[in-house]
């Protein structure tokens, strides 16, 4: 009995080490996986990018030597696009009776519609639904003249391809904007940089206006090559989310700066009988942050935009959800504006850029 009572107190000792031991790992593990979680989420973090730095710095500068409080930096702002239940176009199935779809088979079309309407047929994405839809217009136009179908179907089969004209644009807005490669390629948190890896991109976009193209006059245009395969170049390099991004926050920072310039520009005296310590503080400011930093910068990704823009067609449309020509156009008038300001001041203190 006593070696029975001392073996309970063993295991009963050993259990509490045990219980004790668990709950010090559990404890141990939980604090390394709360540390690993917060490096992971530190790694996650946007860190400022140079050109951010160079912005804020400039403005503070800038305040600095007018000797007045420097506007607050603005927001940077994410590129999104709308809600996809906002963009998206419902477009009604149109269907036909199995005696009328079989048809179809006189005029190639029957084969493409069974295979639409199979299990995977019916789940296909957006790039692949535009590549039926066209084969199903351009198969509506041979139906049309195929003498074997009868009159009264080919009648309807005309009505059918002219509600078919409207519903291409429908598909191919849908694309554009609803696509999931397509809203990645769209959306970006990130600034433009020219040493990133945009890949094949600049080939997707030329298909893309190609496509634009073709869409805007199915019956006299030629059909092009399919687009699917660019399909993970739009969704895994985006060029247009990133310099939409970079010209819209530019766009505002520019602003801004003109502003700080402008409302404390009675604060810079010059001319005869002035202290010139201000006018030459600032023009070093100019020649520092905005020549030597800021305006390579500019030109950057200005010159990104206009490498593309004879290929921005689709976005051009009125009332595009992704209006990155308007966007273009308000970056070059705010660059416009702030050089506007420094000649301006330049030539009434009579300085020399370049000097």
């Amino acid at each position: 009995m006593a070696e029975l009572r001392n073996l309970a107190m063993v295991w009963q000792h050993n259990l509490i080490l045990y219980v004790k031991c668990s709950r010090l790992a559990r404890h141990l593990a939980s604090l390394l996986c709360f540390g690993l979680f917060s490096m992971v989420l530190s790694a996650c973090q946007p860190k400022q990018s140079d050109i951010e730095s160079s912005l804020n710095t400039y403005l503070a500068r800038i305040a600095s030597v007018q000797q007045v409080e420097a506007h607050a930096a603005p927001a940077i702002h994410a590129q999104r696009l709308a809600d996809k239940r906002q963009l998206l176009i419902d477009i009604e199935p149109i269907s036909l009776g199995l005696l009328d779809s079989y048809q179809l088979r006189y005029c190639a079309l029957f084969d493409a519609i069974a295979e639409r309407n199979s299990i995977l047929g019916k789940v296909q994405d957006d790039f692949r639904n535009l590549d039926y839809q066209v084969t199903l217009y351009e198969g509506l136009a041979r139906c049309l003249i195929e003498p074997k179908i009868d009159q009264a179907l080919r009648q309807r089969l005309g009505d059918i391809r002219q509600l078919k004209r409207t519903e291409l644009t429908q598909h191919w807005n849908n694309l554009l904007f609803t696509s999931e490669a397509m809203r990645a390629q769209l959306a970006s948190h990130r600034w433009y940089w020219s040493q990133r890896d945009y890949g094949t991109i600049k080939p997707a976009l030329k298909k893309l206006k190609n496509w634009d193209d073709y869409i805007d006059n199915p019956d006299k245009a030629d059909r092009p090559t399919p687009i699917t395969p660019y399909q993970q170049t739009f969704e895994t390099q985006p060029l247009l989310g990133d310099l939409f991004f970079s010209m819209t926050n530019l766009t505002d920072w520019l602003t801004t700066l003109t502003s700080q310039l402008q409302r404390n520009d009675n604060l810079i005296l010059c001319g005869p009988q002035r202290d010139p310590t201000k006018v030459t503080r600032l023009q070093n400011v100019f020649r520092k942050f905005y020549i030597g930093e800021i305006q390579p910068y500019l030109a950057q990704v200005d010159s990104a935009y206009l490498s593309i823009a004879n290929d921005l067609t689709p976005f051009s449309h009125e009332n595009s959800p992704f209006p990155i020509e308007t966007v273009h156009h308000a970056f070059r008038q705010a660059t416009l504006d702030h050089v506007a300001y420094w000649q301006a001041l330049f030539k009434r203190c009579g300085v020399k850029v370049g000097q």
